[in-house]
């Protein structure tokens, strides 16, 4: 969120900066909900895949995963042949540029692949772990649109015009194999909620309040 920003730059404008703490308060918060998560899926949640679709998907998500990819690396190639990008961009902020091309390049795209080859290789044992991949690729996907679309409206040239496709896709296919993910066990807590309210109505107890 801060990281690689140059706050001091005299083309930003406002106080973002005086809110470092706020940012810092999100990642730590995001830090313990992500370890307290991690035991909340088992091996026993994990939905029955099936190979067919799910071998559509990953092909789909490889396919996007290598745009953004060629979309980065085209542009550090700009960069490396003319010293700036078509919008003046990078001279405008060259390590926030720099930041976002080395996470992106180093650690997102290669979760993404690892998140892939998991969800064919072992998909139940690593459950837990794709949970949070996926919940990675949200977060990210989810910010990046919201900044691309708050950059359209206001009229900035700097908001990538292949990232406006690219992201949005990203974004929609991380969330359509969360729920896959998910939907088993989301299904099964919905069927014992209307199982224990049923119980409720036929004995006048409150099944609910003895089982926490």
């Amino acid at each position: 969120m801060g990281i690689g920003q140059e706050w001091s730059n005299s083309a930003y404008s406002g106080n973002v900066e005086d809110y470092w703490w706020l940012f810092g308060t999100l990642i730590v918060g995001g830090l313990i909900l992500l370890l307290g998560s991690l035991s909340m899926f088992t091996e026993a949640d994990a939905p029955d895949f099936k190979l067919r679709g799910l071998r559509i998907y990953v092909g789909f998500m490889t396919v996007f995963f290598l745009l953004f990819a060629v979309m980065w690396i085209s542009q550090i190639q700009q960069v490396t042949n003319t010293g700036d990008l078509p919008d003046g961009s990078y001279k405008a902020a060259p390590t926030a540029f720099w930041t976002i091309r080395y996470l992106d390049l180093g650690i997102s795209i290669p979760l993404g692949f690892l998140a892939l080859f998991l969800m064919l290789s072992k998909p139940k044992k690593a459950y837990s772990i794709l949970l949070l991949f996926f919940g990675f690729f949200i977060t990210i996907g989810t910010s990046v649109d919201m900044m691309a679309i708050v950059q359209v409206l206001n009229g900035d040239m700097e908001a990538v015009k292949e990232g406006l496709f690219i992201f949005p896709v990203l974004t929609f296919f991380s969330y359509g194999g969360l729920f896959y993910l998910v939907k088993d066990k989301l299904r099964q807590g919905v069927f014992k909620s209307s199982e224990i309210q049923l119980k409720d109505q036929i004995t006048g107890k409150d099944y609910s309040r003895k089982k926490k």
